[in-house]
């Protein structure tokens, strides 16, 4: 029992995203070229010079064989680097072992079986072109197969993301479809449990008046923000003006920049010059300052909300 669990593999874990390339038909005429090609440059060097044609397509089956058998070992290899050294979670370290094993390695393999070829066949190896011609393609087909390999890995990886960004999309869809749902079977009124409603392109979202805690003016548009933390949420209104006629004042325009309702207030101070200073409450917690020209308006309804001046 013992050797048997030394004997059994352990698993890896894949440290990223696995992919099924769907390399067979490239990879089987990928081999087809390049062998055509080894034969072709081993007949002008002289390898092949006065073979009978069935000698011929002998010739051409053997490089064909090692070939396909250097590329099945380089699709291995791929899968194996994918699970064990994946291009996310080391690049480098990626680059490197892919370029050992899936480049120079094979590139060595296949440029011993031509030397090999050579000698068997009494080929002067110094003049047959073998260094200039032969090892150049030889690298760098093997190199466009590893780009190959690198650039399928990137179009599925943007795939499976798209895919990701879809499935939250159509997530987040039902999710606000749920809430408006809910929302809209409840009385509409100006408190804080009335809906306002975000139309954007893509989806419309419901929010109620007592989770939004301001309306904030961002030259040219208007973002709400809620007390779960959601910021620049876009408005349907270009203006806080406009914010605040459509919620019949529910909320309004203390400054240049900012809408508020009164559940936000938490104190108000007086300043110099008929000046106002609004204590905002969680999660704005900041000060807010009114202009003397908004204070007379606004008293009124900052007294409702905070009980007095100090």
């Amino acid at each position: 029992m013992v050797m048997m669990k030394n004997m059994t593999k352990k698993k890896v874990r894949p440290r990223g995203p696995v992919f099924d390339y769907q390399d067979r038909f490239p990879l089987v005429m990928g081999a087809i070229l390049m062998a055509g090609l080894c034969c072709y440059y081993a007949l002008k060097g002289g390898l092949l010079m006065g073979m009978t044609t069935a000698n011929f397509y002998v010739g051409y089956f053997i490089f064909l064989f090692f070939i396909g058998c250097t590329l099945v070992y380089i699709r291995w290899e791929i899968r194996v680097l994918d699970r064990r050294c994946n291009w996310l979670h080391d690049w480098f370290k990626r680059f490197v072992f892919q370029a050992a094993y899936c480049w120079a390695a094979p590139s060595l393999a296949l440029f011993l079986v031509y030397v090999t070829a050579h000698k068997l066949l009494a080929v002067e190896v110094l003049t047959s072109g073998l260094f200039e011609v032969d090892l150049p393609w030889i690298l760098v087909l093997l190199l466009l197969v590893n780009l190959g390999y690198i650039v399928a890995f990137l179009v599925r990886l943007y795939k499976q993301n798209r895919a990701k960004r879809k499935d939250l999309l159509k997530r987040y869809r039902l999710v606000i479809y749920e809430r408006n749902t809910a929302l809209q079977t409840k009385p509409h009124k100006k408190s804080l449990e009335s809906v306002y409603e975000v139309r954007t392109q893509k989806l419309t979202a419901n929010f109620k008046y007592g989770d939004i805690v301001c309306f904030s003016y961002e030259e040219p548009y208007t973002y709400l923000s809620t007390l779960t933390g959601e910021r620049n949420i876009p408005a349907n209104e270009p203006s806080l003006i406009k914010v605040e006629a459509a919620t019949e004042g529910f909320f309004r325009k203390v400054n240049r920049s900012m809408a508020l309702p009164q559940h936000m207030l938490l104190a108000c101070k007086r300043l110099k010059d008929g000046k106002l200073e609004l204590q905002l409450k969680e999660p704005l917690n900041k000060r807010v300052e009114v202009s003397k020209e908004s204070a007379p308006r606004l008293r009124n309804w900052i007294l409702e909300a905070v009980g007095k001046i100090e």
